[in-house]
């Protein structure tokens, strides 16, 4: 499971730990397993729900501010903006006013 990169990280780790305390594998195996696990982790499946949901926002957001726009007699052209990029880490995760484009 862990070669083929198909899986949820908070869910291996909570397997990896369960077989440690039920003394399937040693310490020094959990480590090896947990360090193989975050390595081979990929964002889009630990975290799928979530961009889901963030996916749904910004759609939300994205007619909202449409309204608003028109409401107050602007047009914003959202080319203007880098296109949405999914962040990896807090390195690289948007701030609060962050303006991007989104699909």
């Amino acid at each position: 499971v862990i070669e083929k990169q198909d899986f949820d990280l908070r869910d291996i780790l909570y397997k990896i730990a369960k077989m440690y305390i039920e003394g399937y594998i040693t310490e020094e195996e959990k480590e090896e397993l947990e360090l193989l696990a975050r390595n081979n982790a990929k964002a889009e499946n630990s975290y799928e729900k979530t961009s889901k949901q963030v996916e749904k926002i910004f759609e939300e957001l994205k007619v909202i501010n449409k309204r608003l726009d028109k409401l107050e007699g602007k047009e914003e052209t959202p080319e203007e903006y880098p296109e949405y990029k999914q962040p990896t880490g807090e390195h690289d995760s948007y701030k609060v006013g962050d303006k991007i484009t989104f699909k």
